[in-house]
């Protein structure tokens, strides 16, 4: 691995890989995937691991956390196989990259505008600082999109690149910023506090946010692993969305909060962020490639490749 990329990235320590796996003659394959930190999108995936369902397919998956700009560089040079991406590797794809979405994660986005006491619509954002993740990541795109629906033009708010959630929420209760664009569950944690969730940008825009995202010569070389991988990980969506009081405490788990009533929150706020076939609608994905800067002439087949996992679901209800 190059030590500049191994540099950049952090084993993801769930806790899930020490010790032998009862019940498997096999030994298990080890595949890598760069993931954005402990995102609810991919909460799927972490349920997977959690009830071994990767080891059906003879592999356990170890997440590694990526910048997405890392993880794209890490796909192309194949220092991983697979990256839970989508903003990212649409521009990269769209750029003539050897990368194809082959499964959406999150087909909608889970983010949402917290603002303080003081701004009742979104029309009060005129005037105000709005903290985002850094300028042209997805927040600062759904913002944009956000501004344009409402008719405000984007130099009469002054955006903030402030990094990660928990950076953009301590600027929010320290009154550094009037509003942020976060994730579920990051709003519930404030609005006890006073903050008030404005708006799901779900709510504003049709647009994916999460998605697995593989090399073009691992579709070709390995798409039997491809096609196992996507079809553990639609079971495990499935399970997610029947069993709601199985994985809360999961859930509650995997992205810190501190109580199971506040996971049951997040779980109704995410629960049709999840796709049942892995897919995107036809305007999402557009709208993701309008958002990440593409030409409109794009070909959707520079950006995805749906064949896999329809292979995948149709493998599952036979």
């Amino acid at each position: 691995m190059d030590r500049r990329i191994y540099a950049m990235l952090t084993v993801f320590s769930l806790g899930l890989f020490t010790g032998s796996f009862a019940g498997y003659a096999q030994p298990l394959k080890q595949v890598d995937i760069g993931v954005p930190t402990n995102s609810s999108a991919w909460f799927p995936l972490y349920v997977a691991m959690k009830k071994n369902a990767f080891h059906e397919a003879g592999f356990r998956l170890r997440p590694i956390v990526m910048d997405a700009r890392v993880a794209v560089a890490a796909l192309v040079s194949k220092e991983v196989p697979y990256i839970a991406q989508m903003g990212s590797a649409i521009s990269g794809a769209g750029q003539g990259l050897p990368i194809k979405i082959v499964m959406a994660f999150a087909a909608k986005t889970h983010h949402v505008l917290v603002t303080s006491r003081d701004i009742s619509s979104p029309q009060d954002l005129r005037g105000r600082r709005v903290g985002i993740s850094r300028p042209g990541a997805t927040p600062h795109r759904e913002l944009l999109a956000v501004l344009e629906k409402y008719k405000i033009e984007p130099s009469q708010v002054t955006v903030l690149g402030l990094g990660p959630d928990q950076n953009r929420m301590l600027a929010l209760e320290r009154g550094q910023v009037d509003a942020i664009v976060t994730g579920v569950p990051y709003n519930l944690l404030l609005e006890p506090k006073g903050f008030k969730t404005l708006l799901y940008i779900k709510d504003v825009i049709d647009m994916p946010l999460s998605a697995l995202t593989t090399h073009d010569d691992w579709m070709r070389e390995k798409r039997d692993e491809v096609r196992a991988f996507i079809a553990s990980a639609l079971k495990a969506t499935a399970y997610v969305k029947t069993h709601r009081s199985e994985v809360l405490p999961l859930l509650q788990e995997f992205i810190g909060l501190p109580d199971q009533a506040m996971a049951a929150l997040a779980y109704d706020a995410l629960r049709d962020v999840w796709p049942d076939d892995g897919l995107t609608s036809s305007q999402g994905l557009t709208n993701a490639i309008s958002l990440a800067g593409l030409p409109a002439s794009t070909p959707l087949s520079r950006v995805v490749d749906w064949s896999i996992v329809k292979e995948a679901a149709a493998q599952i209800k036979r």
